[in-house]
């Protein structure tokens, strides 16, 4: 009778044991139901939020899912690049869980490095912002995203340490609109011999 005790005894402890030895799930993977991530390599980054990598023996420019890095004229821009490239050097493997296709033929996507999100890394790190916007395409790290940002901010790292940081997408958009009111109109300027002669000197593109 002692000696059923006391493997019952030993048995419960071994069990609680195996629990409290179990690692903790990883917050960056995707939530289960979710697509498993594709096997890449990296071929190259373009900046803080794109790369080309090759899946599938076919290369695939990448666009990092809600987020969004400064652009490279954009203070934090040029270190928001080379903080993605020592993180995913060239022939890095990464997994690639697809979101989406977007206006410029990219696949939007999230990034896993060794089991970790990298474009939660990216935001951590203060090289890259939540993308409000698009933040439904990323259901298994949203809340990590926003808790990055969050710690990135407080902490002033990178990005978030000038004084009034503008969002990549608000750059882009000032921008825009200075490039359009600067440039001189498009048109085709016809010579007409008299303006009598029923042709417009001047025809609108």
């Amino acid at each position: 009778m002692v000696t059923l005790s006391l493997l019952l005894g030993l048995g419960v402890l071994f069990l609680l044991a195996t629990v409290l030895l179990l690692p903790f799930p990883d917050v960056n993977l995707p939530l289960p139901g979710l697509p498993r991530p594709i096997t890449a390599t990296v071929a190259n980054v373009g900046d803080g939020d794109t790369l080309r990598v090759n899946m599938a023996d076919r290369p695939v420019t990448i666009r990092l899912a809600c987020i969004d890095a400064p652009e490279s004229a954009q203070p934090g821009g040029v270190a928001s690049t080379t903080h993605l490239r020592q993180l995913l050097p060239v022939g890095q493997f990464v997994g690639v869980r697809r979101v989406d296709i977007d206006f410029y033929g990219r696949t939007v996507a999230e990034l896993y490095r060794h089991g970790q999100s990298v474009n939660v890394q990216m935001v951590r790190e203060g090289h890259a912002v939540v993308y409000p916007q698009y933040l439904d395409g990323c259901p298994g790290t949203r809340t990590t995203l926003l808790s990055a940002e969050a710690e990135a901010k407080a902490a002033r790292r990178n990005f978030w340490s000038q004084p009034n940081p503008e969002m990549p997408w608000e750059w882009r958009r000032r921008h825009r609109r200075r490039r359009r009111s600067t440039a001189p109109p498009t048109c085709i300027q016809e010579t007409v011999a008299g303006m009598g002669a029923g042709k417009p000197a001047l025809i609108g593109r």
